[in-house]
Parts: C-alpha cells; structure tokens; sequence
C-alpha cells in the first residue's frame, strides 16, 4: 500500500524517503551495541570484526564509531553503522555496514552523507576506503559519492579476493 497525504493522494517515493529519513537517528556507538551489531557484521561481511577489535576502535583516540537507528513500534532498531579514523588532514572508511532488512531503504547512504558532511566539519581534505571488487551495492554507494579508484589490493579479503582502493577529496 502507498503512503497517502493529507489530501488522499498517493506520496511519491521521494517523500516517503524523507519521512523515513527523518525517523533515522544517528548516534555514538557504546560496548552496548555490541550484542546487535556483531551478528549483523557476521552475516555482512567477507572479514567481520570481532567483539575485541570494535572495542580497541572504539577506544583509539582517533577512531569514530556510530550507529543508526529507526524508530520501530518497539523502539529504536539498530540498522547499520560506520566506524572511521581521521589522522591529520585524511580520513580512512574503515567498516560500513547495514542490516540485511534494512538494505536500500537509504542507511548507507545516510550514514555516508553523515561521515562527509563531519569529514568536511573537521577539515578533512580526502577520505579513503578499501571494498570488495564484488560488492556492486557498496560500489554504486560509494561511486554516487564520486569516490574513484585509485589501487587495488590482490586477494586483501580472506587471502583471496581482492580489494578496489577509493578515494575522494572533501
């Protein structure tokens, strides 16, 4: 069923995007979001973190961490987050990830618009990142952000798939 307005008729998609959008919150990620986010990071990913490796992240001075959230009958549901480090005037993605339920609804893309818009808040002049050759969804993310390919990293994932290095100026 689509989304009506006030007047009965159907919403477009665009605004049913940014009424969704507006539900979305994003916050510093805590030891606490653990519990949900590691088996989200297992079922998405060729290498997943482990508990002990989100825990140095969030401990390392450099490193940012957060969640987002959607507002749910039940509360907030934890549906992706995005983990960063900044070292003088360059940031690295480190790990973006989405819930599987939660994908093509724009989480990534809202996540990705929130690391940029802080990048360039803090001065940050080029991001990189590192993805799996055959990730198209996160190539299609990240290329929509006008990130380009600058290197690839033989058999970087599990010693046999390869990596496309990205970057952007901000």
């Amino acid at each position: 069923m689509r989304n009506r307005d006030e007047s009965g008729t159907a919403a477009s998609p665009i605004s049913s995007l940014e009424e969704r959008n507006k539900g979305m919150k994003i916050r510093e990620m805590v030891p606490q979001d653990l519990e949900e986010l590691l088996p989200m990071e297992q079922a998405s990913s060729l290498a997943p973190w482990s508990r002990q490796m989100f825990l140095d992240e969030l401990a390392h001075p450099r490193a940012s961490c957060f969640v987002l959230t959607v507002e749910d009958l039940s509360g907030p549901v934890l549906t992706g987050f995005i983990c960063f480090r900044d070292v003088g005037k360059e940031s690295e993605l480190l790990n973006l990830t989405v819930h599987a339920r939660y994908r093509r609804q724009g989480v990534g893309r809202r996540l990705m618009q929130f690391y940029l818009d802080r990048c360039a808040a803090q001065g940050i002049e080029r991001s990189h990142l590192e993805v799996n050759v055959s990730n198209e969804a996160a190539l299609r993310l990240y290329r929509s952000f006008s990130y380009e390919q600058v290197g690839l990293r033989k058999r970087f994932y599990q010693g046999s798939v390869d990596a496309l290095l990205l970057t952007k100026r901000i």
